[in-house]
């Protein structure tokens, strides 16, 4: 009879016990459960209001240059011409890239322009050495030589809007000479090649002109040979679509 007793006192403990994995188990399983559904109801994402609230951060910043989004009833359709015109605008960009690689190896300038392709912009560097003399802002022979190369390509490409940027290394200029300071110098540089490009042709409205000073340097200013490097002037080619560019 004790025996009994004992048997059954211990298939209750284990009974107990199995109850109480069951039941963790159970608990975890269900928290799992509800984490899973969480995070699918947070996966799903409205395009109309994407596009919408993308659309004001743009015009809240400046970046909007052609007529803004308009959004249709079939969200969707908008958010897809969106996307093939952004898959349109860097396949042309790559065709532009490679046409400027070929145009470079025939007029004999690879060696002096670099060029590179990065999210759709084209980047075309032109050492600021070969354009201008030291302190200078005036344009040397050899610069007019490359400038009107260059314009050749732009021509051909009319639907590339130009941003022109100087840059500078980082030693100041001389006290009592022309300029103030780097920017300065950096600024007219600049200017003094959009002049250029404006009596070659070029149309003003694909042009603009960014004096950076030292402040954006191709590379550390701690050697000769990088701050000459750094002295650059770099022609930004943006993709012009319906009077707008690349987001």
């Amino acid at each position: 009879m004790i025996d009994d007793l004992n048997d059954f006192n211990q298939n209750d403990e284990e009974e107990e016990e199995l109850q109480t994995w069951q039941t963790t188990f159970a608990d975890l399983t269900t928290l799992l459960l509800v984490f899973f559904v969480l995070l699918y109801s947070m996966s799903y994402i409205d395009k109309g209001k994407y596009l919408a609230s993308f659309s004001s951060i743009k015009a809240a910043l400046g970046t909007v240059t052609g007529s803004p989004i308009v959004l249709q009833n079939d969200a969707n359709g908008v958010f897809m011409d969106e996307v093939q015109k952004y898959r349109q605008i860097m396949a042309e960009q790559e065709n532009n890239f490679s046409s400027f690689q070929q145009f470079s190896t025939e007029h004999g300038i690879e060696g002096i322009i670099g060029a590179n392709l990065e999210s759709g912009i084209i980047t075309l560097k032109a050492p600021a050495d070969t354009l201008f003399k030291s302190n200078s802002a005036t344009l040397t022979p050899e610069a007019i030589r490359v400038i009107s190369l260059l314009k050749d390509y732009f021509l051909i490409h009319h639907d590339l809007k130009i941003n022109i940027k100087g840059h500078t290394d980082d030693l100041v200029p001389a006290p009592g000479g022309r300029w103030k300071d780097n920017w300065e110098l950096s600024s007219m540089r600049a200017v003094a090649v959009l002049k250029l490009l404006l009596k070659l042709g070029i149309k003003p409205q694909r042009l603009t002109a960014t004096g950076m000073g030292s402040f954006q340097p191709a590379f550390p200013n701690n050697t000769p040979e990088n701050r000459a490097k750094n002295r650059r002037v770099e022609f930004i080619l943006e993709k012009m679509i319906g009077g707008g560019t690349l987001p």
